[in-house]
């Protein structure tokens, strides 16, 4: 992270495009040969993904400005909704494709991070926030969120072990209640440590 971040722009921009056409043409295989590539590498050393979304958030200003050129906020909304709408549609087609084949393999949304749809629909969501103006209540509490992301992260995965073994999530409130109280949890949690010395080693990079 540290070396990318001393690339200057023309480096950073063709080092992400690497990474997603990397990411693209993996996604593709395990469509086509209904084999999950991305499950034969460790989540934390898929470095093509991350680095791709590392340089993506750096230059997320630049896709609004040129975003903005051409559509409304209001367009710009209504196809951040379309977008959602289409790449949960598609995640789920894909998902039972792939169910089928691999039996009582569990599909993870993390196998879904480097899908070209993944990628559009992420641009267009962080877009289109960008340019919606908040409140400064609003504001405030972001700011104090999102200090808290990389703890809740690094725990969130034993605090959902534990609410899916409690509550289940066969059924789609049973996953939406997992996911919220998942969130929560997990959020006191890091809020608790980050007023411990261990927040020198949960909470930064």
């Amino acid at each position: 992270v540290w070396g990318i971040s001393r690339f200057n722009d023309s480096q950073k921009t063709w080092t992400m495009i690497a990474c997603a056409v990397i990411g693209i043409a993996i996604s593709m295989y395990s469509l086509l040969c209904r084999e999950i590539l991305e499950a034969n590498v460790v989540q934390t050393f898929r470095l093509w993904i991350w680095l791709f979304y590392f340089i993506l958030g750096s230059n997320m200003d630049k896709f609004t400005r040129f975003i903005q050129k051409y559509l409304s906020l209001r367009m710009h909304i209504f196809l951040a909704v379309i977008m959602t709408v289409l790449n949960i549609a598609w995640q789920e087609y894909i998902s039972c494709l792939l169910w089928s084949t691999l039996g009582e393999t569990r599909i993870y949304a993390e196998y879904y991070y480097d899908n070209v749809f993944e990628m559009m629909w992420i641009i267009c969501i962080f877009s289109a926030l960008l340019r919606v103006s908040l409140s400064e209540k609003l504001v405030t509490w972001i700011k104090w969120f999102v200090p808290l992301s990389l703890g809740i992260y690094i725990v969130h995965p034993i605090i959902l072990r534990y609410v899916m073994q409690l509550i289940g999530n066969k059924l789609i409130w049973q996953s939406v209640l997992v996911w919220f109280l998942t969130i929560v949890i997990s959020t006191i949690f890091t809020w608790l440590i980050a007023h411990t010395h261990l927040k020198n080693f949960l909470m930064k990079i």
